[in-house]
């Protein structure tokens, strides 16, 4: 797959296969912006056509592996982050939806639950059977959901969110099973 992205990088950038690399070194910054540009468009909504690449020695396994072995530098007192999930003002109250509006593929505004459940198995491969039915639960269809969602958008929408742990519901946070 990284190989896959590569060429079609070094293809969008306008350089040949023989000698790419040394052909992209001579690129002007615009030219390889416009290339990362047009390979991001590649991508499916919610997802991202470049990660780390397992290369064995300076990232070994894939991030959620290595945590999962306890592959991490463990001498560190704190490590910090923040998301400021300000209220999205489609609404009278407060809606803590805005941060997962970019990765929510628009055409969701129309699908089914058919649609919406393809997408979201596609979004978590390798969630469980049981993560997937909790999530169900968590974020149900439009018509189930007592108005908290119009349509199916929404659903993802808060979905993600969820996941990015900004819902401000602490029983509505995944804690994924794979």
């Amino acid at each position: 797959m990284l190989d896959l992205q590569y060429r079609r990088f070094v293809e969008s950038a306008g350089c040949p296969w023989e000698g790419s690399f040394k052909c992209l070194q001579e690129r002007s910054p615009r030219v390889l912006q416009r290339a990362n540009q047009h390979e991001t468009g590649r991508a499916d909504w919610g997802k991202f056509n470049f990660g780390p690449a397992v290369d064995g020695s300076y990232v070994r396994d894939l991030p959620g592996r290595e945590l999962l072995h306890g592959n991490y530098v463990k001498n560190i007192r704190i490590l910090q982050g923040h998301n400021e999930c300000l209220p999205f003002p489609r609404k009278a109250e407060a809606d803590y939806r805005e941060e997962g509006l970019i990765f929510v593929d628009p055409a969701l505004m129309v699908a089914t639950d058919r649609d919406t459940r393809i997408a979201i198995k596609k979004n978590m491969p390798l969630a469980s059977i049981e993560t997937l039915r909790k999530v169900r639960d968590m974020y149900p269809r439009p018509s189930a959901s007592h108005g908290e969602y119009a349509h199916q958008f929404d659903r993802v929408n808060a979905l993600i969110e969820g996941k990015v742990l900004c819902d401000p519901d602490p029983d509505r946070r995944l804690d994924f099973q794979l």
